[in-house]
């Protein structure tokens, strides 16, 4: 009988998750909120520069591209659409061709989806999911004698400029390693 509880409850929590009741009843569903913290993650403002240092130069980072906006996004076929909030960033440099995009969604969802670059990352429960090993959570990570927490890196091994990016809570992107050589933010 335990057994039958819990996953009933198993059952029923996924059914909520999904924006679905048992019985094909759909739960109002007003409007999926980002977490305050998961928002730390992009703490941008469009046309805003980024300064990066190497051992001899500096680059600036441009946000090209940042927005908060309200998305719909389909629930399934018995429940049609809901709507949620998501947070969107481009950042360009003339070192790299690739823009840098990344967006926020579904509650604290980090998503980086570029050419040779993927994070997918849940903030609440610290999960980072990857079909390879390029790519981690850290809760502290130092980088040419700066220390970052939260950061999560995704490196590139076999990309021909710009072989790894990485971001952290409350900076966004914090560094990026270009032919071996580390660009850190100055702060």
């Amino acid at each position: 009988m335990k057994i039958l509880r819990t996953v009933l409850l198993a059952f029923m929590l996924i059914q909520l998750a999904t924006g679905c009741q048992l019985f094909n009843k759909c739960v109002s569903i007003d409007l999926i909120k980002l977490t305050e913290e998961s928002k730390k993650w992009a703490p941008y403002e469009l046309n805003s520069k980024l300064i990066f240092e190497s051992d001899t130069s500096q680059d600036t980072i441009i946000v090209s591209h940042y927005q908060e906006e309200i998305e719909s996004f389909f629930r399934g076929d018995e429940c049609g659409y809901g709507k949620m909030e998501v947070v969107e960033a481009k950042l360009i440099s003339k070192l790299f061709v690739d823009t840098i995009s990344f967006s926020i969604i579904y509650n604290d969802r980090v998503l980086l989806e570029n050419e040779n670059f993927y994070i997918d990352f849940r903030d609440s429960g610290k999960f980072l999911r990857t079909a390879d090993n390029s790519k981690s959570y850290n809760p502290t990570l130092t980088i040419a004698q700066k220390i970052y927490t939260e950061a999560i890196v995704s490196k590139c091994p076999t990309c021909d400029k710009l072989n790894e990016i990485v971001f952290a809570k409350n900076l966004g992107l914090v560094a990026y390693k270009i032919d071996n050589t580390y660009w850190t933010r100055k702060q």
